[in-house]
């Protein structure tokens, strides 16, 4: 036999034969085993991964509708037998889903009804004479009415709003109240007819600070106070039908110091009489109004005489005068 040499190396007996391969023979008996890592202190992989892309627009609004929670009622438990989907196939359909539907409401939002309209000289948005006067119009009525009588001095139908209180009765347009008009021209008239009770009208602008400015006239207030967000002014009627023109750019312009951009919404409250309500790129005088502009007697000898030649022009010099005078006092 081949001599053999063999020593102890740890636990290990390792035996060296020159002839053949080492082998590793197992410790004795009385040796320790020694114990397996515990679950604590297994040592970990670690897998590096290049950084992960930002997150998309469809991403960012999917986890802010899950954060937000259910849009709609929880429906019941799926059956245990139905298959699940995977995940990677519903989730894309479903955040589509949900941005298209995010996208849709928020363009209503911003709807702008006269955005592609062609402003230049007149645009009217009420007439009493057409067939829907109030079309694209809201009303609220709380004791009161509104009704589209035949004036006792114009021989023509006219719409009326009546109401004991002046907050709870009126029309606004446009109807829709998430919707605006978008109507940049500066001139605002109100052909309006003066029933010697409390009136008050209302219209909202939009500044070149994107801020959103009221302006209330009404002719039951005496003094004029500018806020930030609102303006309340005086109003002075003449008897009869008057021809209320407000110049929208330079009200803005005194009242909060910066420019006018276009007009958001018109309200008319309690008590009034309508003819016609609508927007001008200027002040005309009432030769240059249009014969449909223009407001007339009943037929006398053998010509239509205009109800009150120089209403307008001097209403209008009037009512601006004492706006602008108390403006400059506050």
């Amino acid at each position: 036999s081949r001599a053999t040499s063999a020593k102890r190396v740890g636990f290990h007996l390792v035996v060296s034969n020159p002839g053949r391969r080492r082998r590793s023979l197992p410790p004795p008996a009385s040796a320790p085993i020694p114990p397996p890592f515990p679950p604590h202190t297994r040592p970990t992989r670690v897998i590096c991964r290049p950084p992960l892309p930002p997150a998309t627009s469809a991403e960012l609004l999917r986890q802010q509708v899950a954060a937000a929670g259910p849009v709609h009622p929880v429906s019941p438990p799926p059956d245990p037998s139905t298959p699940v989907p995977r995940l990677g196939a519903v989730q894309p359909v479903l955040g589509l889903q949900l941005a298209s539907a995010q996208f849709s409401w928020t363009h209503k939002l911003g709807k702008r009804m006269f955005k592609n309209t062609f402003q230049s000289g007149f645009l009217s948005i009420l007439y009493s004479l057409g067939t829907k006067p109030l079309q694209i119009w809201d009303k609220e009525v709380v004791d009161g009415h509104i009704k589209r009588p035949q004036d006792e001095d114009i021989k023509s139908n006219v719409l009326e709003i009546v109401g004991t209180n002046v907050q709870s009765t009126y029309i606004t347009c446009p109807a829709d109240p998430a919707a605006t008009l978008g109507i940049k021209l500066p001139f605002l008239a109100l052909v309006v007819k003066n029933l010697k009770k409390y009136f008050t009208f209302e219209v909202q602008v939009l500044d070149d600070k994107n801020v959103r400015r009221r302006f209330r006239a009404s002719n039951f207030q005496s003094v004029t106070r500018v806020k930030p967000y609102i303006c309340t002014m005086p109003l002075k009627l003449d008897d009869g039908w008057n021809n209320i023109q407000l110049n929208l750019t330079d009200l803005t312009k005194r009242a909060y110091g910066t420019n006018y951009v276009e007009t958001l919404r018109v309200q008319v409250h309690a008590n009034c009489r309508l003819r016609r309500v609508y927007f001008s790129d200027r002040l005309y005088s009432e030769e240059e109004l249009p014969a449909e502009f223009k407001l007339y007697l009943p037929i006398q000898v053998s010509t239509a005489q205009c109800l009150h030649p120089s209403v307008i022009e001097h209403h209008y010099l009037l009512t601006q005068s004492f706006l602008l005078h108390e403006l400059q006092k506050s």
